[in-house]
């Protein structure tokens, strides 16, 4: 976040004795307060709305903001007028790819059964918040609740706290089915289901195959490549997501978050891991969240039924009040690519609802309309380049179809889609590289990294190029022996008897190299640097880079002279942003480059003390 939450706090409380009827005639309301992730009372606020039995939606929760919103977030705190713990709602900062220095706030999954006065002096202390911060550009807000009446009072106090309703939704689906869990026992709920959806949740294990919680980093590639397969099925994108702080989430936290696979039994292959089902709990209920799953063809049987069910019964045990299955349509196969997904739901529940709204501010609305003006040239260029390259793959086509002519082809498209892709990044391109440190007394307790090697030649001697940027075998080893002469050094990991991993070391060090043509970051006397990480990836989820960060950082923090470990990330990079903070590296410095028409223009900031 851009700034403190104090003078937010005073203020908000200010207004919120105007909106809140309960500060009317009795007792001051204890001020509303926004906790940063490194603040201890968050987990207190945490235990004690759990203790009273206050829902909180899983990504207002402090675990997640610590592994999936990468500790850029702070919580909404709200006691009632007797001081007990009424709403908690979290605020999470992403950068603005439009506007260098920018960020947009999200606020997720309002709607939960609190009291709407509280929840009112919530929405006020966020809108105050954003309108004090000027490098805030959006405030996107979904709000998911089955209750008309419920909604229809949080939009209310959106709309007149300024907040807009966005009739074109992108972040929360407006309609889904829903699964009541208050009544009966499991085995009256699944007595329930028809009896052709009973056969299909059985029929897997029948054929050889077994549900398993997945609790290992090292599927990570294989839960990505499930997701892609079933994206492609339906035409859809798939985005990248952090499965080792998914998975490191449902260890931590089992009631409020479940990855489930469907396997070949007995086996731990990754390439035997057939589908998978996410499912997330807020406490008052329960949602789908992401699946995946590949068709064998020596499978026979249908994947997602039992995986879907677990999920369910998860819910059901852990005191959700209904499931949410995440989204249907009403289209039909062949005009909706996604009919075949919302006729699977409907097996389950015919209980269609109307449930999500998305809400917008925008509380400086001259950036937000310069932000728009270049995120809507940056996408007219996007959607040039890509026109160019469906007529460059026509014209190769076309060549292939002719024959011998092709050839002559293919370097035309080629051209065409190089030209395309230049044109769109001159039209406008932005790019962060992020500076992190910490202290040597704090790297010197970093747990772990034990399985690598330090300056171990044989281990080198099994390197090959695995992305079009990395060297040949021979240049590769002539830049080692050159960085080994000047004192760096090499950490490296061996998996399946080929280099998976390295990474390099250099104490001390008076600058910080980037990857954007950026001047280098000067740094103070007694800095170590660790810097050039590199996984294949055949290699990647399995937790190399979290290890090789904090062996580096504690092996520097042991030489002489050093008091401050530091590490550069491009923005973009979110997977190594993530292991780098996970580690207990802070953000203190942010190098920038952006492109305009041609024009280049770089600048520092350094980073606030929010997260």
């Amino acid at each position: 976040m851009t700034n403190g939450p104090q003078a937010s706090v005073a203020h908000s409380e200010q207004r919120s004795r105007r909106t809140d009827p309960t500060a009317r005639g009795t007792a001051a309301v204890p001020p509303v307060e926004l906790l940063a992730v490194d603040d201890p009372r968050w987990s207190a606020f945490e235990g004690e709305l759990d203790r009273a039995g206050v829902p909180l939606a899983l990504s207002s929760r402090l675990a997640w903001s610590e592994l999936l919103a990468a500790r850029r977030a702070q919580l909404v705190a709200v006691r009632d007028a007797d001081g007990a713990p009424s709403v908690g709602v979290a605020i999470t900062a992403s950068s603005s790819r439009a506007l260098p220095g920018h960020e947009i706030w999200r606020v997720e999954r309002l709607g939960l059964d609190v009291p709407i006065a509280s929840l009112v002096r919530a929405i006020d202390a966020i809108a105050l918040a954003a309108r004090r911060q000027p490098r805030v550009l959006m405030v996107e807000t979904t709000v998911v609740t089955p209750d008309e009446q419920r909604r229809r009072a949080i939009g209310a106090a959106l709309a007149a706290l300024g907040f807009r309703r966005r009739n074109v939704h992108e972040r929360i689906y407006r309609r889904t089915i829903t699964l009541g869990l208050t009544t009966g026992d499991t085995a009256s709920l699944f007595a329930a289901l028809p009896e052709n959806t009973r056969r299909k949740i059985r029929l897997p294990t029948r054929r050889g195959l077994e549900l398993r919680e997945i609790d290992d980093p090292a599927y990570g590639t294989r839960l990505d490549a499930l997701v892609r397969e079933t994206m492609a099925r339906t035409g859809g994108h798939a985005s990248p997501m952090d499965w080792s702080a998914i998975i490191e989430l449902c260890r931590g936290h089992p009631g409020r978050s479940r990855l489930i696979g469907m396997f070949v039994a007995g086996s731990r292959d990754p390439g035997d891991l057939l589908a998978f089902s996410w499912g997330c709990h807020h406490g008052e209920y329960a949602h789908y969240d992401a699946g995946g799953s590949t068709r064998r063809a020596d499978v026979n049987a249908p994947l997602a039924y039992a995986l879907l069910w677990d999920l369910v019964i998860w819910a059901k045990t852990n005191g959700a009040r209904w499931f949410d299955f995440a989204g249907v349509t009403d289209g039909t196969p062949g005009s909706d690519p996604l009919a075949g997904i919302s006729d699977f739901k409907r097996h389950f529940s015919q209980d269609e609802r109307l449930v999500g709204e998305e809400w917008v501010l925008t509380p400086h609305r001259a950036r937000a309309r310069v932000a728009a003006a270049v995120s809507g040239a940056a996408r007219r260029a996007r959607e040039w380049r890509a026109r160019a390259e469906r007529r460059a793959a026509a014209v190769s086509a076309g060549a292939d179809a002719r024959g011998p002519r092709s050839g002559s082809a293919r370097p035309v498209a080629a051209m065409v889609r190089r030209l395309a892709r230049g044109i769109a990044t001159r039209v406008a391109s932005h790019g962060e590289f992020r500076v992190y440190a910490m202290p040597a007394d704090h790297a010197r307790s970093l747990p772990g990294g034990e399985e690598l090697a330090r300056d171990a030649e044989d281990h080198l001697g099994r390197y090959g190029p695995d992305e079009p940027w990395h060297p040949a075998p021979e240049e590769h080893a002539r830049v080692v022996r050159a960085r080994l002469s000047s004192g760096s050094h090499v950490y490296t990991a061996v998996v399946d008897d080929r280099l998976a991993h390295w990474s390099w070391l250099t104490a001390p060090a008076r600058s910080l190299d980037t990857d954007l043509g950026l001047p280098p970051y000067p740094l103070p006397e007694g800095s170590a640097v660790l810097w050039d990480d590199n996984t294949i990836r055949a290699a990647r989820g399995r937790g190399l880079h979290t290890q090789s960060i904090r062996r580096r950082a504690r092996d520097a923090a042991t030489m002489p002279g050093v008091d401050t470990v530091v590490i550069g990330v491009r923005a973009n990079n979110v997977t190594s942003r993530h292991n780098i903070e996970k580690s207990g590296f802070r953000h203190v410095a942010s190098l920038h480059v952006l492109r305009v028409l041609g024009a280049r223009f770089t600048w520092m900031r350094r980073a606030r003390t929010s997260p």
